[in-house]
Order: C-alpha cells, then sequence, then structure tokens
C-alpha cells in the first residue's frame, strides 16, 4: 500500500524496497504495510483463496479480543490455525461453484449473479450493518477495509455459496 507522500513511477508500478515475511507483516521504514490478509492460502481452479476469505468477521473480532499484547508470530499462527480449520469447507464450496460456472452458459450467470446480489442486499446486507453497529453501507465498508474485507469480497462469497448450494442441489 502506497503511504502518503509517496510517489510513484509513470507507469503506475510502485518499486517495493524490503522484504517481509508473510509470519510478520509490518509497516517497513518507507511507510509502505504488508498486506497480510492478501496471503494466499489456495487456488481451486480459476479461483484464488485469500486469508482474508476464510477469516470470517466472528473469528476476526475474536482474534481483535483475546490477541491484545501478544507477539505478532502467535497471532500468526492463531490466524493460521483459523484458517486450517475452515479451509476444507471453503474449498469444497470453491470446487462446486466452479463447477456450475463451468455448466451454466456464460449468458445466464450475470442475471443469476445479479438476483443474488440483490437477495445479498436485502437479506444479509441489513444484519450485517447491524451486527457492526454501523448505520449505513458506506460505513460498514469502512469498518470491513479496516479489517482486510470489502463489501465486494463479501458480496461474492455470497454469491459462490448460495451458487454451490444450489448446484449440489
Amino acid at each position: 500500500i502506497k503511504p502518503d507522500g509517496a510517489t510513484e513511477a509513470d507507469d503506475g508500478v510502485i518499486q517495493a524496497s524490503f522484504m517481509t515475511s508473510a509470519a510478520t507483516p509490518e509497516v517497513d521504514p518507507s511507510g509502505y504495510r504488508s498486506l497480510d490478509t492478501a496471503l494466499v492460502i489456495a487456488r481451486v481452479g480459476p479461483e484464488v483463496v485469500l486469508e482474508s476469505d476464510l477469516l470470517t468477521p466472528k473469528a476476526r473480532e475474536w482474534l481483535e479480543k483475546t490477541t491484545a499484547g501478544m507477539p505478532p508470530e502467535r497471532i500468526r499462527n492463531l490466524r493460521l490455525q483459523i484458517c486450517q480449520q475452515v479451509l476444507p469447507q471453503h474449498v469444497e464450496t470453491l470446487l462446486l461453484y466452479v463447477d456450475a460456472c463451468r455448466e451454466i452458459p456464460a449468458d445466464k450467470l450475470p442475471e443469476i449473479r445479479k438476483n443474488v446480489d440483490r437477495a445479498f442486499d436485502e437479506q444479509q446486507l441489513p444484519r450485517l450493518m447491524k451486527d457492526a453497529n454501523a448505520v449505513n453501507s458506506m460505513e460498514f465498508e469502512k469498518s470491513l477495509r479496516a479489517r482486510g474485507m470489502s463489501l465486494d469480497r463479501m458480496r461474492k462469497m455470497f454469491f459462490e455459496r448460495g451458487l454451490a448450494q444450489e448446484w449440489l442441489r
């Protein structure tokens, strides 16, 4: 992530001038932050599973409450343990989703996606916003981004799960 006041090359590429391990995401002296939740955990066909996909809001909340004062390595290990626990179910869902996307005609998927997104906005989003004590979707989006997630990513995951469940039936 580009820190405030940093400049980019003319081609829009920011050259990284440091190395950091996935186990210890840090801020380097130049002000760049490692995107620790962008760690690729698995691939399922064309889909990529990120750490942030596996750390649910409840898991993140639990981590925030229980890891105060812990060394970064211990926190990292707890995060990876959570990922290991939920990964098999997530991969199973993605396998079904990828299979469905291969079999459903490509011209039908946008309409299906539109309907599922509408269902998410009407059914899930109000509950999620209430749980997060967010007054509106912009405030909710801001709280999600602070935790390495986004509303678009949540919609995508809802679509994947919904399509996988329907495909299984």
